[in-house]
């Protein structure tokens, strides 16, 4: 005798109601796994999952590498290549049609932008904390309220003539000058061990803003440039990006940043950078500079143990060496006034001569494992030397003790941590929690979106498999008992990867239990199980 469908609706709602009532509950299994929907995860192939790409014995055939490939290929955050030039660095560029939609775009994508920021005041004990905020925030706001005033191509995708192209170009550096000069003001704000991530968000919308105009050529590098020094901005700059890396890397350890060679070419999160390949050298070696003060100070904070010895000779070298300024100063005022300039000269010298010493008999250090950020901001100076500094390096005896091998396998080792770290930051920025958590609310857009992330971190977790199984080849076998195994950073690099090998398995977790919970609430999902339930039942 067949059963309808609502017969067994309303027979499965009368015993419940029933049991309810008698203070009995169900013997029924409202967690398990239906028979016949497949897991939109895991699905028939079960070992493409995470855990299983992960095993040491599992390997990826040749047309995996090839689609793996393709699609880190398509995602410029995680491209080897290097950083291309996103913008054109012509100062005299014919205004097209098609340059002044993308003009309006880019503005209106900045609007947006400041408008979520509205959305991030809230009520706080920090009254002035939160009134900067909004203080910063309403000048941003007005400076953008201008532009929109006084530029007509940004109301709108209107025509606008060659001549009215001009007059704005004579605007603009009255407006850069009025963003940078409130960048100053925000200063204080990064002063913190861990600034409000509210900070970096709106000072983020300020470096674009400035990028906006060297993107569409409404200044020229000589005019941005002479701004840039007027304003100080390559700390600022700096000081953005490292805070901005410390926020991602979370906690309050101390932090082994890239070097800055690293961050100019590989890291894509900051297109407003393309302004320091306009700029030329003069500039990319200022960041250079301020990125290893930043990075330094940060770890030298009264938080951290250290050895106060390395501490105090890597503190003579970078003033000495990255600090012209405070240098020649105290010269000035010694006994040095008319042979200053010859004196800084061979200070700096000895300076980097002692450092390379230094860095090359490092692993001679009372357990050296203890001081590998101490050791990293060491190779960093001497990198910035050895880039910018040609002369001076040249002018140095050949440094001897293994130095060229040491130096090239920090440099080697580095280059890989940015390649790893670069995928750090693309899953923690791609892969976020739902704004409301589940089991209060299963979108159909979530749904999807839950999907397309799981499916893409298979992917990343073949890609990460490939570069653990690059670095494991190519990396030179070294004892921990040898002196090159701390320049190796060989330990730094195996975590790293076991870190993001926990956030691939933790988001994948958390996606796969979305689609799982959202599939036991689904019309499907509950017919199929109270028709189960009735046939055990029947039977």
């Amino acid at each position: 005798m067949g059963v309808t469908l609502k017969g067994l609706s309303i027979c499965f709602v009368a015993v419940y109601l029933s049991q309810v009532v008698h203070g009995t509950n169900l013997s029924f299994k409202w967690f398990r796994t239906s028979d016949t929907l497949n897991h939109p995860f895991i699905g028939e192939d079960r070992r493409d999952s995470v855990s299983q790409i992960f095993r040491k014995d599992y390997s990826l055939t040749p047309e995996d590498k090839q689609n793996v490939e393709r699609h880190i290929s398509s995602i410029p955050q995680l491209v080897s290549s290097g950083r291309k030039m996103l913008t054109s660095t012509s100062e005299n560029v014919e205004l097209t049609e098609g340059k002044k939609e993308l003009m309006w775009e880019d503005w209106n994508y900045l609007r947006n932008e400041l408008h979520k920021c509205f959305g991030l005041t809230k009520f706080s004990i920090w009254i002035f904390h939160e009134r900067r905020f909004s203080f910063e925030l309403s000048k941003l706001k007005q400076l953008h309220e201008f532009m929109d005033k006084y530029f007509p191509m940004l109301k709108s995708q209107a025509s606008i003539s060659e001549q009215d192209y001009e007059e704005i170009k004579k605007k603009s550096k009255k407006y850069i000058g009025a963003l940078l000069s409130l960048l100053c003001y925000m200063r204080p704000d990064f002063q913190y061990i861990s600034p409000d991530s509210r900070f970096l968000y709106l000072q983020r919308i300020v470096f674009e803003t400035v990028h906006y105009f060297y993107k569409h050529n409404l200044i020229d590098t000589t005019n941005l440039g002479s701004l840039f020094n007027e304003f100080h901005t390559m700390g600022d700059i700096s000081r953005y990006i490292f805070q901005s890396y410390k926020f991602i890397q979370q906690g309050n350890n101390k932090l082994l940043p890239l070097s800055s060679k690293n961050v100019l070419n590989y890291w894509h999160y900051f297109p407003f950078m393309d302004m320091l390949e306009g700029l030329g050298e003069e500039y990319k070696e200022k960041f250079s500079t301020e990125h290893i003060k930043i990075g330094f100070a940060h770890n030298i904070s009264p938080i951290h143990k250290q050895n106060k010895e390395i501490r105090d000779q890597i503190i003579f070298f970078q003033l000495t060496l990255l600090d012209k300024d405070y240098v020649m100063k105290n010269l000035r005022g010694g006994n040095h006034q008319l042979y200053y300039k010859d004196v800084y000269e061979e200070l700096q010298d000895d300076a980097l001569e002692e450092a390379i010493q230094m860095f090359t008999n490092f692993h001679t250090t009372r357990e050296p494992e203890k001081y590998h950020v101490e050791l990293e901001h060491l190779f960093q100076i001497i990198e910035n030397q050895k880039d910018y500094q040609r002369a001076r390096f040249s002018r140095l005896p050949g440094p001897g003790n293994g130095f060229e091998e040491k130096f090239d396998l920090m440099s080697s080792g580095g280059q890989i941590r940015a390649n790893i770290e670069r995928m750090q930051i693309y899953i923690h920025n791609n892969f976020k929690k739902f704004e409301w958590p589940f089991p209060f609310s299963y979108s159909q857009r979530n749904i999807e979106v839950s999907k397309k992330n799981i499916e893409e971190i298979r992917i990343l977790a073949k890609h990460l498999k490939m570069l653990e199984s690059e670095y494991l080849e190519n990396k030179k076998p070294i004892s921990p008992d040898e002196p090159l195994y701390i320049y190796s950073q060989h330990k730094i690099i195996t975590d790293k990867i076991n870190d993001i090998k926990e956030d691939i398995i933790n988001s994948t977790k958390y996606y796969e239990k979305y689609l799982s919970s959202s599939l036991k609430i689904s019309p499907a999902y509950w017919l199929e199980t109270v028709t189960n339930w009735f046939k055990e039942k029947v039977n």
